[in-house]
């Protein structure tokens, strides 16, 4: 308990080298502390040691599934290594996430990411539409464009109105231009044929 005190009061007073020495010495006393692990995590992340913060999520997760910084934490070093060998472990991380608590719209936006990027469509547009929910970004609703735009589910039709949506709430967010660009002169000209 006095190793663990002394880590919190050193990591609040922003002493990351001597808080890190206190967390070190805190799991080899009690290797089966789950919070022990995750706050050992989340100081080695923020000095920069992924693999060894991945590594010590890993057992504070192994100790109690469903703690909650660990996974947030798995989930956002996933997220930021964009390495798609990681993508399954990232959605499992993040259905964890969601099994035991809320995910935020930007955890929903990058659900609906990860499983475009599989081709999972119908799970996309899920996700993204949890998204909308509380979404303070237009991300959530530009990407379900995406979702109807590909081409294996060719709704174009549907894939402009949600860009067009993304446009009227978010005048200022430029991808939706671009599509449309692309994407309108191809569907008047198929609709010129009829």
């Amino acid at each position: 308990d006095a190793w663990w005190q002394t880590a919190l009061n050193r990591r609040s007073l922003g002493d990351g080298k001597n808080a890190l020495l206190a967390l070190r010495k805190t799991v080899e006393l009690a290797p089966k502390f789950s919070n022990g692990w995750s706050r050992l995590g989340s100081v080695l992340a923020d000095v920069g040691a992924t693999d060894e913060a991945k590594d010590a999520f890993d057992k504070a997760l192994r100790f109690r599934p469903e703690n909650l910084e660990a996974l947030e934490a798995l989930s956002m070093i996933y997220s930021d290594e964009a390495d798609s060998d990681q993508d399954e472990k990232e959605i499992s991380v993040l259905a964890r996430i969601e099994e035991h608590s809320y995910l935020s719209s930007n955890q929903n936006n990058r659900l609906g990411n990860l499983h475009l990027s599989a081709k999972n469509f119908f799970e996309a547009i899920n996700y993204y539409e949890a998204a909308m929910e509380d979404a303070t970004h237009p991300a959530c609703f530009f990407n379900i464009g995406l979702v109807y735009n590909h081409p294996e589910v060719s709704q174009d039709a549907d894939a402009v109105d949600w860009w067009r949506i993304t446009k009227e709430r978010w005048p200022d967010y430029e991808p939706p231009d671009k599509r449309l660009i692309n994407v309108v002169p191809r569907l008047m000209k198929l609709a010129s044929l009829d």
